[in-house]
C-alpha cells in the first residue's frame, strides 16, 4: 500500500547580484516537499535545457533586492497530492466481517441488553424443549443453556470490541490527523465497553498498521511521515512508552529471528524504521528513547548515527538549497542548525553535505577541461558567501582541486609551444601562463609545482625515447632525440628566466640543472642511459658539447662512477629518518656531505625524494599517525623543494596511501569520524603538500 508520494523538482533561476550584472545560476532540488515558490526572471529555453541536464546545484549570492521581486515559478499545474493516511484507515474498515459491521452500529445499551437477552432466551428455550423426566435434569439443561448463552454473548462482545480500530480509523478519515481530538477517541472505549488495557491494545493496532504502511516504501524518506506519526500518536492518545514498544516489536518482526551482523547489512526497511524512530523519539522530551530498539537491533550509537547521516543527508541537502534562497546569509546558519537537530544529523554528516554542495558549485563555475573558466569578482562573491554560510573547512583545498588541473592544461599547451615557438617569445608564453595563474587565483607555490611536474614529465618522455633508440642500436636517432631534449630544456630555462621565480642573475642553464636534473628512466633502459652519457662526453657535435653540463645533469642518475657516493649519501638520509632528528644542524651536515662527495644538487634531491618516499610508504603500513605531523620538517631537513613532491605523488600515489591509512586509524578510534578527526586529516594533507582535495576524496572513498 502506498501512502506517500515523492517527486523531484528541478528549477532554473536567474538572480542578479547587487550592483552587478545578471548572474545565471541553476538549482537542483531533490525534494518531497511542496513546490518551491521563489523569485525568478526569464531564462531562455535553450539555456534552461542545458542547465537542467546538470545534476548539481549552483547557489547565487542572493540579496534582499532579489527576494523583493515579484513573480513565482511553479513546476506543476497544481500541487502534487500529499501523503494520505486514508488508505490505511479504510483498510481497517474493509477488513471487518459482516457480523462486525452490524455490531459496530449497535448502541452500547442495546448491546448489553442483547447479551443478557441471549442468556435468558437460551435458558427459556432449554426449559421448554427439555422433557420433564426429572427436576434435576431440567435444571441442568437450563443451566447449560444459560452458560452457552453467556459464552455466545461474550463472543459477540469480543467481536464488537475488535471493531474499535476501524471506528478510530473512521474518525481519522472524517476529521484528519489534525482534526481528531484525543477525547473523541477515548469515548470509543466506553462505547465499546473496553477496559483501559484493552483499549490501549486497540490503539497499538491502529498505530502499528500506520507505521507498517509507512515502511512499505523504504526508499521514500520524508519528514512528513514522522510528522504524521506524531500527529496520529497525539490524536489517539497513545503513551510514549507504548509507542516505543510498538517500534521495538516492529523491529523484532522485521528481523524475523535473524540478528544483524553489521549496520551495512541492514535492510532499507530496517534503516527507515530506525530513522523514523530516532527522529520521532527526539520530540518526546525524554519520555521515549532508543536504547531498547538498539538492543533489539544489536547496534551501537555509532552505527545508529551512520544510518541517520545516510538517510537524512538528501533531505538536508534539499533544505540547504531552499534555505539559502529563502533567508539572508546571517539567518541561514541558525536555520540550518535547527534543521540538523530535527534530522538528527551530526557535524560530520552535515559537513559532508556542505562539501558536496560546494563541490557541485565549483564544478559549474570551473568545469573540467574548460579553457575559458576563471575566478571573477562575481565568482569570488558566490564562493565566499557559500563558504561562510556552510562553514566549509577545506575550501582552499577544494578550490585548488579544480584550479590546478585547469592550470596544468595551460602548462602542457605552453610547454608544447616551446618546441616550435612559432613566432612567440619566451616572454609571451610565460605571460600567458602568468595570466592563467591569475585568472584561477592559484598560489605561486602550486603554480610552480605544477609547471615543474609537467616539464619533468615531458623531459623524461624525451629522454626515454633517446634511451630506447640507443638500446635498439639506432645511435643517430638517439642523438637526435637527445638534441630535442636539450633544445626543450634550453627553451624552458629561457622561459623561466622571465618568471621572476629565481633570484636575479641566475642563468637559464642553472635553472635547467635545478629543475630538470636527475631524470629517471625505467630499469630496462638504465644501461642505455649510461651509454648516452658516455656518448655525450665523446661527442664531436658542437651543440651537444655546448649543452653537456645540462644534459649530464639530466643524466645524473645514470652517470658512471657515482655509485659509492650515492650509496653513502643514501645511508646518511636513512640514518636521519631513523633517528628522527630534523634539526638545522642535521640539515647543515647533510649539505656539507653533499659538497664533500661532489654530488649535483639535483641528484641529491632525487635521492632524498626516494628516501622520503620509503619513509611515507613505511608509515602507510604502520599503526601510528604522529610522525606524519612532521612531514614538512622532514622535507626541509632533507632539502627537498616543495615544487618537487608533486611528481612523486602523481607517479606513486603514496600521498593517497598515507591519508587512507590515517583515515582507517581514525575510524578505528571513533566512528563516525568527529569534526576534529576530519580537520586533523586535512592538516596532514597540508603537511604532506598532497594533491589538492585528496583528503576529502579519501573520506568519500572510505566512508565516514
Amino acid at each position: 500500500m502506498r501512502i506517500s508520494h515523492s517527486w523531484h523538482v528541478l528549477s532554473v533561476l536567474q538572480l542578479a547580484a547587487a550592483g552587478k550584472s545578471s548572474h545565471v545560476v541553476t538549482m537542483h532540488i531533490s525534494s518531497r516537499l511542496r513546490p518551491l515558490r521563489i523569485s525568478t526572471v526569464t531564462l531562455s529555453p535553450s539555456r534552461a535545457a542545458v542547465l537542467c541536464q546538470r545534476s548539481a546545484c549552483q547557489l547565487p549570492a542572493v540579496t534582499n533586492a532579489d527576494r523583493s521581486r515579484g513573480g513565482e515559478l511553479r513546476m506543476f499545474s497544481e500541487p502534487p497530492p500529499e501523503p494520505s493516511a486514508e488508505d490505511v484507515f479504510e483498510d481497517l474498515s474493509t477488513e471487518l466481517t459482516s457480523l462486525q459491521r452490524i455490531l459496530k452500529q449497535v448502541p452500547p445499551l442495546a448491546m448489553g441488553a442483547t447479551t443478557n437477552t441471549l442468556t435468558a432466551m437460551t435458558a427459556i428455550v432449554a426449559w421448554f424443549l427439555t422433557p420433564s423426566v426429572s427436576r434435576m435434569a431440567t435444571l441442568l439443561t437450563v443451566g447449560a443453556a444459560g452458560t452457552f448463552g453467556r459464552q455466545l454473548g461474550r463472543r459477540l462482545t469480543q467481536q464488537r470490541q475488535q471493531v474499535v480500530p476501524a471506528a478510530i480509523g473512521e474518525l481519522l478519515r472524517e476529521g484528519g490527523l489534525k482534526g481528531v481530538r484525543e477525547d473523541d477517541v477515548a469515548m470509543l472505549a466506553d462505547r465499546y465497553g473496553l477496559s483501559p488495557e484493552q483499549f490501549e491494545l486497540q490503539l497499538k493496532t491502529v498505530y502499528s498498521r500506520f507505521l507498517q504502511a509507512l515502511l512499505e516504501e523504504p526508499e521514500d524518506i520524508e519528514t512528513a511521515e514522522v510528522a504524521s506519526l506524531s500527529q496520529l500518536r497525539r490524536a489517539i492518545g497513545l503513551p510514549w512508552n507504548t509507542t516505543q514498544r510498538v517500534h521495538v516489536e516492529e523491529a523484532r518482526l522485521l528481523l524475523d529471528g535473524q540478528p544483524l551482523t553489521s549496520v551495512n547489512g541492514m535492510s532499507p526497511v530496517l534503516k527507515k524504521l530506525l530513522w523514523i524512530s530516532m527522529t520521532l523519539f527526539s520530540t518526546s522530551n525524554n519520555q521515549a528513547d532508543s536504547a531498547e530498539l538498539q538492543k533489539e537491533l544489536g547496534i551501537d550509537d555509532a552505527s545508529v548515527q551512520q544510518v541517520l547521516n545516510q538517510l537524512s543527508a538528501p533531505l538536508y541537502a534539499s533544505a540547504v538549497t531552499q534555505s539559502i534562497v529563502k533567508y539572508n546569509r546571517t539567518q541561514v546558519p541558525q536555520v540550518l542548525q535547527t534543521i540538523r537537530k530535527t534530522l538528527k544529523l551530526d557535524d560530520t554528516g552535515s559537513q559532508e553535505v556542505h562539501n558536496a554542495i560546494y563541490e557541485a558549485q565549483l564544478s559549474l563555475l570551473l568545469p573540467a577541461g574548460s579553457r575559458d573558466s576563471k575566478i571573477t569578482e562575481s565568482t569570488q562573491q558566490v564562493l565566499g558567501n557559500l563558504e561562510g554560510i556552510l562553514q566549509i573547512r577545506a575550501a582552499s583545498s577544494m578550490l585548488q582541486s579544480r584550479t590546478v588541473p585547469l592550470y596544468q592544461q595551460a602548462v602542457i599547451e605552453a610547454l608544447d609551444s616551446l618546441d616550435s615557438l612559432n613566432g612567440s617569445s619566451f616572454a609571451s608564453i610565460w605571460g600567458g601562463l602568468a595570466l592563467r595563474q591569475q585568472e584561477l587565483a592559484l598560489p605561486r607555490d602550486r603554480a610552480k609545482a605544477s609547471l615543474i611536474e609537467q616539464a619533468r614529465r615531458k623531459a623524461t618522455a624525451q629522454l626515454s625515447e633517446a634511451a630506447t633508440a640507443q638500446a635498439n642500436g639506432e645511435l643517430q636517432l638517439a642523438m637526435q632525440r637527445l638534441q630535442q631534449l636539450y633544445d626543450f630544456s634550453s627553451r624552458l630555462g629561457g622561459m623561466l628566466e622571465q618568471s621572476g621565480w629565481e633570484r636575479s642573475g641566475i642563468s637559464s642553464s642553472s635553472i635547467v640543472e635545478k629543475y630538470l636534473g636527475a631524470l629517471s628512466v625505467g630499469p630496462d633502459l638504465e644501461t642505455a642511459a649510461q651509454q648516452l652519457a658516455q656518448a655525450v662526453r665523446n661527442s664531436a657535435n658542437d651543440e651537444l658539447k655546448a649543452g653537456e653540463s645540462s644534459i649530464m645533469s639530466m643524466l645524473a642518475l645514470s652517470t658512471p662512477g657515482r655509485d659509492s657516493a650515492k650509496q653513502q649519501y643514501t645511508q646518511r638520509l636513512e640514518a636521519i629518518l631513523q633517528a628522527a632528528d630534523l634539526s638545522d644542524e642535521v640539515g647543515d651536515s647533510l649539505r656539507a656531505l653533499r659538497d664533500s662527495l661532489e654530488l649535483p644538487s639535483a641528484l641529491c634531491e632525487k635521492l632524498a625524494l626516494n628516501a622520503y618516499y620509503d619513509w611515507l610508504l613505511d608509515l602507510s603500513e604502520r599503526e601510528e599517525r604522529g610522525p606524519l605531523e612532521n612531514a614538512r620538517a622532514v622535507r626541509n631537513c632533507l632539502q627537498i623543494e616543495e615544487s618537487s613532491v608533486g611528481e612523486l605523488y602523481t607517479n606513486t600515489d603514496v600521498d593517497e596511501l598515507v591519508l587512507s591509512k590515517c583515515c582507517q586509524l581514525l575510524r578505528a578510534d571513533q566512528f563516525p569520524l568527529t569534526t576534529e578527526a576530519t580537520q586533523w586529516l586535512q592538516y596532514i594533507e597540508t603537511q604532506l603538500q598532497a594533491r589538492p582535495g585528496l583528503a576529502a576524496q579519501v573520506l568519500r572513498n572510505i566512508g565516514t
